[in-house]
């Protein structure tokens, strides 16, 4: 995965979790880590939102948040603005089932301004994506404009959307898990 960082968004509130979600033990590892281990491919990793106090443990540069819980887009913006290199692979912290694999599958269709996966359900993956740098000025005018949708902002660049069904022979339905509550856990 040349040429690509590795961003894990962890600034949330995890208010529907109750407790900080990162930190929350699954299989024997956090949330954090299992996110951390599935980009280590990345020329560059680092974590945007928490601090260095509680994740620290990762020997990851953790660049907190210059304002608190701003939500999705910022942390992208931030993660953009900080990538060393002209791509960001963008991972929620709660997403414990996206794999190093998925990433290296995403990673062969590098070219475009945004790479982003549908879901089984069709919907589309935003925090599991790929970023170009070129996204930084739509992102930053979605920001000024107070438009937060996470996809309101493609228009304009080129999009690659990895389709379910070329990811269904490699993946299992549950590959999206978002972690928002500590039952989703239980499965």
């Amino acid at each position: 995965m040349n040429q690509l960082s590795g961003a894990i968004l962890a600034g949330g509130r995890s208010s529907r979790f109750g407790r900080d979600k990162a930190l929350e033990v699954w299989q024997q590892k956090t949330l954090l880590e299992h996110v951390a281990a599935a980009l280590e491919g990345c020329q560059e990793l680092f974590v945007v939102g928490g601090n260095l106090e509680r994740y620290g443990f990762l020997n990851l540069p953790v660049h907190s948040d210059l304002e608190l819980h701003q939500g999705s887009l910022y942390a992208l913006a931030r993660a953009l603005e900080l990538s060393k290199y002209p791509r960001v692979a963008i991972s929620a912290c709660d997403t414990p089932n996206l794999t190093r694999n998925y990433w290296e599958f995403m990673a062969n269709f590098l070219g475009f301004d945004i790479l982003i996966a549908e879901n089984a359900d069709g919907f589309l993956e935003p925090l599991a994506a790929i970023y170009s740098k070129n996204c930084l000025e739509h992102v930053n005018a979605a920001l000024k404009a107070r438009n937060l949708k996470m996809t309101d902002w493609f228009s304009n660049l080129n999009v690659r959307v990895v389709k379910w069904s070329e990811l269904e022979p490699h993946f299992n339905s549950n590959l999206f898990l978002n972690a928002n509550t500590p039952t989703d856990l239980l499965d």
